[in-house]
């Protein structure tokens, strides 16, 4: 019953667009959020934009999953997704810096993302390269 109910209710979106089929997702949402195309390692020049509108919680943010053992990042706890997103935002701010990702992604998740569970949120650039700037000074960093 339940599988039943869950399938005829979201029938409609899953004639729209295969989410087994990343890549199609991946085209679908970067042509309707152009804002949330995913950046490249390295690409530390650009707002990361947390929209809470879309479902999909792979692509509902322009942050890519580079690194981790989960595929869902999101925002507003202290959880596992909030996790991966932070260690992701790290890791392309860092130009792939895994060690500093791994050591900051609790504090950085800390700062940024455990707040704002029901909204759209955006950090931008200028934040999160001086927090990582201060970091590898030594320094702390309070919001």
């Amino acid at each position: 019953m339940p599988l039943n109910f869950l399938t005829n209710l979201f029938k409609p979106k899953f004639q729209e667009l295969n989410y087994e089929d990343y890549q199609a997702c991946r085209s679908f949402y970067q042509t309707k959020y152009p804002e949330l195309t995913k950046l490249l390692i390295g690409e530390d020049d650009q707002d990361v934009i947390c929209n809470r509108n879309i479902d999909d919680p792979r692509f509902n943010t322009n942050i890519d999953k580079f690194i981790g053992f989960i595929d869902e990042m999101n925002w507003g706890d202290s959880g596992a997704g909030p996790w991966l997103l932070a260690l992701n935002i790290l890791y392309t701010y860092t130009n792939g810096d895994e060690e500093f990702s791994h050591k900051y992604v609790v504090e950085f998740r800390g700062d940024f993302l455990e707040k704002n569970f029901k909204e759209s949120t955006r950090i931008s650039a200028g934040e999160i390269n001086k927090w990582i700037e201060n970091k590898r000074k030594g320094e702390r960093i309070v919001h």
